[in-house]
């Protein structure tokens, strides 16, 4: 009767959800998302990254069952250790594992939604993907994804587009093309009346260095610096209008 109820006890404690009370997900992410185009700055509240995500994980769990926790990488600099640190942990790059990433009970998921599926299924059995799921998705995505057009406004007398200029060379994703206008040219000055025209950027917040993603903006060095990055992540395959468009 004694084996009997061990193996009884046993049978339910593997048949049971995996995480059982308060779901913790701790969420790892750059932000702003460049929705603000540099007129709010850092901490404008609006960052639709945090936003979606926030939304999407109430929406796939019961809001009394999740304790959400989001770490801002752009507004808290040290939490970036942090997660190279729990990365680093399974013995792979982190460099290779793209943000966002979520942490439930130490288990890494991409918290872009493309492991959503995955995510119910590790609560409700404990069955996990691991660390080679992240990579294998990323791998995948870059294989089949078409990289994005950026345009670049500049002028040769301007100290902070010298700055840009460099950063740009390792900063823009393998693949991406990158299309740079000197308004000084006159197609420069064409590209400069057409999106200021076409994406409604107020005369006293143009400025340059400027760039253009999609229909995003970042004018001047400090937005670049912020936004492209997190907007490229965001949306990694947005072409910018370039002249032979338009012309």
């Amino acid at each position: 009767m004694r084996k009997i109820l061990i193996a009884m006890l046993i049978l339910l404690w593997a048949s049971a959800p995996a995480l059982a009370g308060t779901i913790d997900m701790e969420v790892f992410v750059i932000d702003p998302c460049g929705g603000c185009a540099g007129s709010a700055g850092v901490g404008c509240k609006n960052c639709s990254i945090i936003d979606e995500l926030t939304v999407r994980y109430r929406n796939l769990l019961p809001e009394d069952e999740l304790k959400l926790t989001v770490h801002n990488l752009r507004m808290d600099n040290s939490y970036h250790e942090v997660f190279r640190t729990r990365i680093a942990a399974f013995g792979v790059d982190p460099d290779d594992v793209p943000l966002p990433v979520v942490f439930i009970s130490g288990e890494p998921f991409l918290a872009d939604g493309s492991m959503d599926d995955a995510i119910l299924r590790f609560i409700d059995s404990g069955e996990t993907p691991g660390i080679e799921s992240l990579l294998r998705e990323k791998a995948e995505y870059e294989a089949s994804k078409e990289p994005g057009r950026i345009v670049y406004l500049y002028s040769p007398y301007c100290e902070d587009c010298h700055a840009i200029s460099k950063w740009l060379t390792y900063s823009v994703p393998y693949g991406y093309e990158l299309v740079k206008y000197d308004i000084y040219t006159d197609a420069g000055r064409a590209m400069e009346e057409y999106y200021l025209e076409e994406l409604g950027i107020p005369a006293e917040e143009y400025r340059l260095p400027m760039i253009v993603y999609g229909d995003d903006w970042f004018a001047g060095k400090k937005s670049i610096y912020l936004s492209l990055k997190s907007r490229i992540q965001e949306h990694p395959d947005l072409k910018t209008t370039i002249l032979e468009e338009i012309a």
